[in-house]
C-alpha cells in the first residue's frame, strides 16, 4: 500500500465491551510500518519509549519519551518512528463513552486530535493509571474498576496534558506578523 492511500484500519472492540488496551513493544530494528489510516473508535497512546513524528489533523509533530496522543474516531493519523527500541500502551474505546455524565465535560477537549505532554508529577501520576487499566483489563475488561479506571485516565489527561504546538501552524504565522 502506498504512503499516499487512507485506509481503514481494520479494528474492531469485541462485542460488549468499550475499549480495549494493548501493551506494545517493539526492539530495536525490529520492522514497524504504518499507513496513513483512521478507525471507527477513539485511540489514546500513551508513549513509554518513542522517537519518530506523529502526523495528524494539526500537523505534524516531533515524539519523545513518554508524550500521549489521542486521536478521535474517523481522524486520520499516521506515525513514522525510528529503529530505536519503542513502547507504549494503546487504548482504543468507543465513542458512546462519552456520553456518560462525568466525560460529557470534557468530550470538547477531545474534538480533534491532539500530540500532549504532561509535566513529570501527573506524568507519574497517569504511568501508573495505564499500568493499573492495563492490569485490570487482562482480569476483567467489563469489570466496573476497568471502566472506572479508563474514565480516571480520560479525566486527568484532559486535566492535566498540555498540548504540543505543531509546526507552521497559523499560530506561528500570526506571531511571526505575517
Amino acid at each position: 500500500m502506498s504512503k499516499e492511500q487512507v485506509y481503514c484500519e481494520p479494528f474492531c472492540i469485541e462485542e460488549g465491551y468499550q475499549f480495549e488496551i494493548h501493551k506494545v513493544q517493539y526492539e530495536p530494528n525490529a520492522p514497524y510500518s504504518c499507513f496513513m489510516h483512521f478507525h471507527e473508535v477513539h485511540e489514546i497512546i500513551i508513549f513509554e519509549q518513542i522517537e519518530g513524528n506523529y502526523f495528524y489533523s494539526q500537523g505534524e509533530s516531533e515524539l519523545r519519551d513518554n508524550d500521549i496522543v489521542y486521536t478521535p474516531a474517523l481522524e486520520t493519523h499516521d506515525f513514522e518512528l525510528n529503529n530505536k527500541q519503542k513502547s507504549w500502551y494503546i487504548i482504543q474505546f468507543t465513542p458512546e463513552l462519552y456520553t456518560e455524565a462525568e466525560l460529557k465535560k470534557v468530550a470538547n477537549y477531545f474534538e480533534h486530535g491532539q500530540h500532549l505532554r504532561l509535566e513529570d508529577d501527573h506524568l507519574a501520576i497517569v504511568q501508573n493509571q495505564v499500568k493499573w487499566l492495563h492490569q485490570s483489563y487482562l482480569e476483567n475488561p467489563m469489570s466496573s474498576i476497568s471502566l472506572t479506571l479508563l474514565r480516571l485516565l480520560i479525566l486527568w489527561i484532559a486535566e492535566h496534558a498540555h498540548p504540543v504546538k505543531p509546526p507552521n501552524t497559523e499560530t506561528d504565522i500570526l506571531e511571526c506578523g505575517l
